[in-house]
């Protein structure tokens, strides 16, 4: 969880800051750059949301960072970001948000299609979001496209029976993991 005690000082004074736990993956300036910015070696506010749904955009960032390094000064009910992961990026392709440390904050996507649905690396096995792709068909395959970003592919194999698949050099240059 982010702490205003660690917040870097070249956020922009206001209730969200990028604390110093920031692994400048880029998910939230990627995500919302209305309000986060990259710098040399962090992520930062560098304008606070403005809105209910600017609230709400900076919020999904706090959701979906890997590390917990975005923080409000008072406490949110986070329930509507939560909620709204997996997020349409493009017709059947959706960003899933909840990225992990394991991964370094890579991007997990779901690709909902008519004969079963794909998982494109794995994202955080959180309940609410498992929940919401469940609800969308679930996953029939789970593809995991580099040997660092398993994250937590196990979770979601036990959750939806999928097949998951990847690169046999992969697999060898990550030690074997069970796929």
């Amino acid at each position: 969880m982010a702490s205003p005690r660690t917040a870097y000082p070249d956020n922009a004074a206001g209730e969200f800051f990028v604390d110093r736990s920031c692994i400048d993956c880029g998910t939230c300036y990627e995500l919302n750059p209305e309000v986060f910015a990259e710098t040399d070696d962090h992520a930062r506010v560098h304008r606070q949301p403005q809105g209910a749904a600017g609230v709400l955009a900076a919020e999904m960032a706090l959701v979906a960072c890997p590390t917990g390094s975005i923080g409000t000064r008072k406490k949110h009910d986070l329930a509507l970001a939560v909620a709204g992961f997996p997020i349409r990026f493009e017709d059947s392709v959706f960003f899933c948000g909840f990225t992990s440390p394991k991964s370094f904050g890579a991007w997990s996507w779901l690709i909902r299609r008519q004969d079963g649905n794909v998982l494109v690396d794995s994202p955080r096995a959180n309940g609410p979001l498992m929940d919401h792709v469940a609800e969308m068909g679930g996953v029939r395959w789970l593809v995991l496209t580099h040997g660092d970003d398993l994250a937590d592919h196990d979770a979601w194999a036990r959750r939806f029976g999928c097949e998951r698949v990847m690169h046999a050099a992969a697999i060898a240059s990550f030690g074997n993991p069970t796929i």
